[in-house]
């Protein structure tokens, strides 16, 4: 995801149109393996009785793994219908993450990998989730780090050799989205901010923390 070349800027919709023919439903660079890592230690083991909600569902890289662990009720949203069409799974529908349409705590689980920073209204985004989700409920999702967003990393991809597109991405800094949680009625219980490592293309870029990704429980009842 990470070019030296200088990318061409294009909307979201415009960009994953693009991407969307080659973009499958798994992490497919280290940055995203990186971040599904993290995801994946945070997220329930077992999901038995719960309604599951995937945003930004993309190809369907999240729906899979929930899935696997039985929830009563999955679906997945996602602004892009090209992408939407790559998934190829049931419960999915195309929608703006800032207007979701799910009643109000409807939701036990909300998953959302590397979206929010594509929105330059990190509130509105938190808020929709927090009326969604029923007391006790979760949300975990996650960003490109802060860190990584000030230092110049970009969110780009290459279609068939071709140039570089670069999407739009947004600086939102930790205590933006612990407060933003906080307005919404959520508590941020983990935040996990891993480097890349050996994985990573230079030794200051391995240090750097690379993703931001957090936990966040709706207060009211146990999660199941």
């Amino acid at each position: 995801m990470l070019f030296r070349r200088k990318p061409v800027a294009v909307d979201l919709q415009s960009g994953y149109a693009l991407w969307a023919r080659q973009y499958p439903p798994y992490a497919h660079n280290e940055l995203m393996r990186l971040e599904e890592e993290a995801m994946l230690r945070l997220l329930p083991a077992g999901l038995a009785g719960c309604g599951c909600l995937d945003l930004a569902c993309g190809s369907g890289r999240y729906l899979c793994h929930l899935r696997r662990r039985h929830p009563e009720r999955l679906a997945g949203l996602d602004m892009s219908a090209a992408m939407l069409a790559q998934a190829r799974l049931p419960g999915l529908a195309q929608a703006d993450l800032l207007a979701l349409p799910c009643a109000s705590e409807s939701v036990d689980l909300i998953t959302c990998g590397l979206a929010v920073g594509h929105l330059p209204d990190l509130r509105s985004v938190i808020l929709e989730m927090g009326r969604v989700l029923r007391p006790g409920g979760l949300a975990i999702y996650s960003d490109l780090h802060p860190a990584a967003t000030r230092a110049g990393w970009k969110r780009t991809f290459t279609v068939d050799h071709g140039p570089t597109f670069r999407l739009e991405q947004y600086l939102h800094e930790l205590p933006d989205h612990i407060r933003t949680c906080r307005q919404a009625g959520l508590s941020v219980t983990a935040v996990l901010e891993p480097a890349l490592g050996h994985r990573a293309p230079s030794v200051r870029a391995a240090t750097l923390p690379a993703v931001l990704v957090l936990r966040a429980v709706k207060a009211g009842a146990s999660y199941p």
